[in-house]
């Protein structure tokens, strides 16, 4: 069988070596340079972030602490205003109440108003029926006076016994009319002081419900301007 010889193994000169290593890029010595630009690019990225937040912070502060001053304000004002609220409707209930109160005694006053006029229209008409009779009593006893005064001087004659009986007839009758008269006139009188303290009665409760009114408009003006 027919061996080969043995080749010797081929091996590069040395200068051709190192002419070939001269060659070779040199990567490794670039790649820290990059990072450090980067790491340099992060840091100042990193910087820029930190100082946009301190600063959207001390706005946020800010904001905040204008935030608190309007809300301690709004609530010393809300305070203020449920207080001068409570006030105003503790006034509206009192001048309620009491323009209520007003109300119903001007329609009790308005009530005795009616019915005093009315007792002072009874009253003048009882007065007008007594001073009607009053005038008639006074009537006949002046024509029974001039009867009696005729009989006088037509029957001077006291023996005249029909005389004398006519005579005691019509003093009799004249006795009868001044008693009535005297009994009617006392009538026109006390009429006349009832008629008399109605309608001052009446004058004074209509004073009373002019002021009562008065009263109610003043208080329906506070209500309005409140």
């Amino acid at each position: 069988m027919w061996q080969s010889a043995s080749l010797p193994a081929i091996r590069p000169a040395r200068n051709t070596r190192v002419r070939y290593m001269n060659h070779i890029p040199t990567h490794h010595s670039l790649v820290p340079l990059a990072e450090l630009a980067q790491l340099s690019e992060e840091l100042q990225s990193q910087r820029d972030t930190l100082s946009r937040l301190r600063e959207e912070n001390r706005k946020i502060h800010s904001d905040y602490d204008e935030l608190q001053l309007r809300f301690d304000d709004e609530v010393y004002n809300g305070g203020a205003w449920k207080r001068e609220k409570e006030r105003l409707e503790t006034k509206i209930m009192d001048l309620t109440k009491a323009y209520e109160t007003s109300t119903a005694t001007q329609s009790d006053q308005q009530a005795q108003i009616v019915a005093l006029h009315s007792q002072v229209r009874e009253l003048r008409s009882v007065l007008n029926d007594a001073e009607a009779d009053r005038a008639m009593l006074q009537k006949a006893r002046r024509s029974l006076q001039a009867e009696l005064e005729g009989i006088k001087l037509d029957h001077a004659d006291a023996n005249k016994m029909s005389s004398d009986r006519e005579m005691q007839k019509l003093q009799l009758e004249k006795l009868d009319l001044e008693r009535s008269l005297e009994e009617q006139e006392d009538r026109v009188a006390m009429a006349s002081e009832r008629v008399r303290k109605a309608e001052t009665h009446a004058a004074q409760s209509q004073l009373e419900l002019d002021q009562i009114r008065r009263e109610n408009t003043d208080l329906e003006r506070k209500n309005v301007s409140k």
